[in-house]
This record gives structure tokens, C-alpha cells and sequence, in this order.
């Protein structure tokens, strides 16, 4: 793995992590990481870093920073994927007058563009369950959207710019999975990975399926063994032992 994706999955893990602090009302945590986030304006991975700041200020609710975030990333021409496929996690600031202004100049045909795409009658074809399926994966993977415990079938649709039942379509034939499936086996793997961290050793099992994107103990006790074949107190023992 060269040395940038290195960097890049660091930032990644550190985004979330801060996602989840902001959420979790942690506030020396998440100020923690923003100060961490903040480090990474002067390195390639600039616009990955500033999606990650607009995020967290639009969790701990400070509407006008995220506005000032957006407004400069803009300026500087950074390729924020928010702005084309605006998140769930902006609707407080989607009203806001300067936001409006920004979304008309960087994509002014938006409207009649997302227009055209409900009204287009055929489903996916292969090519497009194909194409699709690699950029929800990319998406999943860089910017974990499955950390927001409201996250719904409607939001995914709405990052990829499709309808709903096109999303539905191609988890469906493109992953042989629903939207529980394929959103909570990601929730699944979150914690596989947070549960083992030593920062984590003092947390409950819960707490960490609660930082992982899980808002209920009985989804997540029964996908966890869906998937692991085990539940999660006999798993954690199984891998502690090794």
C-alpha cells in the first residue's frame, strides 16, 4: 500500500471517528479531531478533508461554519462530492440562502438534471447495476455513510443521484443483499474493527455498535450472528484468544 493511501485510510478512520464524537455530543474528542482534520488542508487530500469538516460542524450543528466551509472549498475550486449529491446530514443548511447561491453556480442544470433521471422509465441494465455498484462501494468506503444510525434507502439513493427503487434494484441484483443487509453488514465490519482498538478497551460491546452506526441491540445482535455465525460476546472472545 503506497504511503498517500496509507494517509488516505488514516483519514478516513479519523473523519468518522469524529462523526460519531459529534454525535455523540463527545465534545473534547470531536474538538480533538477536528484540530486533526484541520491538519490535512495542507496535504493532497485537501477536499476529502474539508467533506469531513463540513460534516462534523453540520453534526455539532454550526450551520454558518459549514456554509463558510462549503463557500471556501468552492472558491477554491475543491471537488466536493456534497454539493453534487448533498448529504442527509446538510438538510439544516440546504435553506440557507448562501448554500442555495453555491449549489446554482456549481451546478445550475442540477434541477433539471435530477428531473430527467426520475422520469427515465427502464430500470438498470447490467452495465449500469455494474457502474453503480462500484461507486456505491467507493462511497461506502470513503465517507461511511452507514455511521449515521437514520441512514435510509432514500439517502443512499439520493448520494448516487438515482431514485429509490433503482437503489433498491441494484443492491438487490447487484450485491444479492437488501437495504438492511448491505447497509448493516458495514456496521458489522465498523465494529469488528473498533471493537479491537485499544482505545475502545474500556467501551461496552454497545457502545461500540452504537459508534458503528447500530441503534438497536437486537438488529445488531441478530446480523452480527447472521454474518459471523457467532454472537458478538463469543466472537470478541474467539479473536482475543489469538
Amino acid at each position: 500500500m503506497t504511503q498517500l493511501a496509507n494517509i488516505k485510510k488514516d483519514l478516513t478512520k479519523l473523519g468518522g471517528e469524529t462523526m460519531c464524537y459529534a454525535k455523540l455530543n463527545q465534545t473534547e474528542k470531536c474538538n480533538d479531531g477536528l484540530k486533526e482534520l484541520e491538519s490535512y488542508l495542507t496535504t493532497a487530500l485537501v477536499d476529502k478533508a474539508f467533506i469531513f469538516l463540513i460534516l462534523v460542524n453540520a453534526l455539532l450543528g454550526e450551520n454558518e461554519k459549514v456554509v463558510d466551509l462549503i463557500t471556501h472549498a468552492y472558491n477554491n475550486r475543491l471537488p466536493l462530492i456534497l454539493l453534487l449529491n448533498p448529504s442527509p446530514i446538510l438538510k439544516p443548511v440546504k435553506n440557507h440562502k448562501r448554500f442555495k447561491d453555491i449549489m446554482l453556480k456549481a451546478i445550475p442544470d442540477n434541477v433539471n438534471y435530477k428531473q430527467k433521471k426520475q422520469y427515465k422509465q427502464a430500470l438498470l441494465d447490467s452495465n449500469e447495476i455494474e457502474k453503480y455498484s462500484k461507486e456505491l462501494e467507493q462511497l461506502m468506503m470513503d465517507y461511511k455513510p452507514y455511521l449515521n444510525p437514520d441512514l435510509s434507502l432514500k439517502d443512499l439513493a439520493s448520494y448516487l443521484e438515482l431514485p429509490a427503487n433503482y437503489v433498491s434494484q441494484l443492491l438487490n441484483q447487484g450485491f444479492d443483499k437488501n437495504f438492511s443487509e448491505y447497509v448493516n453488514t458495514f456496521r458489522v465490519n465498523e465494529f469488528k474493527e473498533r471493537v479491537l482498538l485499544e482505545e475502545n478497551k474500556g467501551l461496552t460491546i454497545m457502545a461500540v455498535a452504537y459508534d458503528s452506526g447500530f441503534n438497536s441491540k437486537t438488529v445488531f445482535n441478530t446480523f452480527f450472528k447472521k454474518i459471523e455465525g457467532a454472537t458478538p460476546n463469543t466472537y470478541l472472545k474467539s479473536v482475543q484468544k489469538k
